[in-house]
């Protein structure tokens, strides 16, 4: 063997070598990577899931200071701005009837909703339908409903 052989020999090997070393750090690092993601991932869903049960504990606080909605005239339904600044920098409207309505606590029940709501979607990236969202409530059969 010609020396000029020898060295081609001896440079192809130790490229071999470091393409080995090469491939054993890359597949450590993208597993630990992955691990990594998959923690992220765990933590993320386990906060969306203490925030969903918050979400629908303050709801029902709101639901309970809200009353049945009896109304007997138009004018005793009413509309409250509630939920997520999603559509068009907007809140959907809660209705309810100034009858029966829990005055003291209605309000920041919903203003507490509302905020935590903020925080949530910032958090959660969630998407949501604008449509159908009431402009003004009407009492019908003795009952608050949305005025289209």
């Amino acid at each position: 063997m010609t020396q000029k052989r020898v060295w081609y020999l001896v440079v192809a090997l130790a490229v071999a070598g470091l393409s080995i070393v090469y491939l054993f750090w890359w597949s450590q690092f993208n597993r630990a990577s992955l691990e990594t993601d998959k923690e992220i991932w765990q933590k993320r869903d386990e906060m969306i899931a203490q925030y969903e049960s918050r979400k629908v504990a303050l709801f029902d606080q709101i639901l309970k200071y809200a009353g049945k909605g009896v109304c007997k005239h138009d004018e005793d339904c009413r509309l409250i701005p509630y939920g997520p600044k999603v559509c068009e920098d907007k809140r959907g409207n809660l209705i309810y009837s100034a009858l029966d309505v829990n005055v003291v606590h209605f309000a920041p029940a919903v203003d507490s909703y509302n905020s935590f709501m903020d925080t949530y979607n910032a958090k959660a990236i969630k998407v949501f339908n604008c449509v159908g969202r009431a402009k003004k409530a009407k009492c019908q059969y003795n009952a608050c409903v949305p005025d289209r």
